[in-house]
């Protein structure tokens, strides 16, 4: 007769009456079940089934194995002891670990007691999630126009920052010395940034760190390096990496824009130094629109990131994107 992995190693007298009978009903998420019941809501062990070498009960076919009550009788030919052959199944390693782990994150230490994100939208909202799943209080910071935003509502504490200034929503999320005041304000001990905005910034992970506040991401002396494009692009050189013929540094001038594309030719693409996630970024094919382009590009950067800087590079037509982290 065919047996669960958990009616072969826990005798049904020792598994509280309710947890035989919801795995009577479901046989095909034992597992869970039994984790559950051993572990208990603070993984803590409840009871301690041996998971080696058991020998198994008979009265257990009947409570488990055949969908009948715990306290029924054992079937016809079965005399309520003990087999003398062990029995092994692969759920018996599988409930040991799911009790370890049970115990490990019961006994476990927070990294962090109090969380602020730095953004808004779906991104808060994942990081405020992952904080309580951890333990962690969460923070959530709003423009004044952002005030009826979710992603406000669903963090343990929300405060505005940009209140009182004559800036734009996006602004507000720039303000770094705001940001940063508050966090230190309200007993903050780490600050995610989220994607966009200031995730990439080197000044506010260097704010944070002088402040005794963790930058959930790369240090200031990485980013000073990566999060500036153009940086990056020296970096990769200075490694004799391959990169795409553009320009070596920023430039806020259409002028320069225009010189490079007279010595290169189009397509060109015009990307924020500072950016990343597809904005300030602008392909130019005709000779026309360059400029048009070049101020979409840039106002999009500075509103985006706080910075309008641009840098050239050829446009590939049809990339292969290989992504390295």
């Amino acid at each position: 007769m065919a047996m669960s992995g958990l009616a072969r190693t826990v005798p049904v007298a020792e598994v509280p009456r309710a947890t035989a009978r919801a795995a009577s009903t479901n046989k095909g998420n034992l597992l869970p079940r039994a984790a559950s019941a051993i572990c208990g809501r603070n993984g803590v062990s409840s009871f301690a089934p041996k998971v080696r070498n058991e020998r198994r009960y008979k009265k257990e076919i009947s409570a488990v194995a055949n969908d009948t009550p715990a306290d029924a009788p054992p079937p016809p030919g079965a005399s309520g002891e003990y087999d003398d052959e062990p029995v092994w199944t692969g759920e018996e390693e599988r409930l040991s670990r799911a009790m370890k782990l049970g115990q490990d994150c019961a006994s476990s230490t927070k990294m962090f007691k109090k969380i602020m994100c730095a953004n808004r939208g779906e991104i808060a909202v994942r990081v405020f999630r992952a904080g309580s799943e951890v333990g962690a209080r969460t923070v959530a910071i709003y423009s004044p126009q952002d005030r009826l935003q979710p992603h406000r509502y669903k963090a343990d504490e929300s405060y505005c920052v940009g209140e009182g200034k004559d800036i734009s929503p996006v602004e507000c999320y720039l303000d770094i010395e705001d940001i940063v005041r508050l966090a230190v304000q309200h007993g903050v001990e780490a600050i995610h940034p989220g994607y966009g905005f200031l995730s990439e910034r080197a000044d506010f992970a260097r704010l944070c760190k002088k402040n005794g506040i963790q930058f959930v991401g790369p240090d200031p002396e990485t980013l000073d390096q990566m999060g500036d494009k153009t940086a990056a692009r020296s970096v990769a050189i200075g490694l004799d990496i391959p990169v795409i013929p553009g320009t070596d540094d920023a430039v806020e001038d259409l002028s320069l824009v225009e010189d490079f594309v007279e010595k290169n030719g189009l397509p060109v693409i015009l990307k924020a130094a500072m950016g990343g996630g597809g904005r300030g970024m602008r392909v130019v094919r005709e000779r026309a629109d360059l400029a048009d382009l070049f101020l979409r590009a840039t106002s999009e950067a500075r509103s985006a990131f706080g910075d309008g800087r641009v840098f050239i590079e050829r446009f590939i037509e049809v990339p292969r994107h290989i992504e390295v982290q």
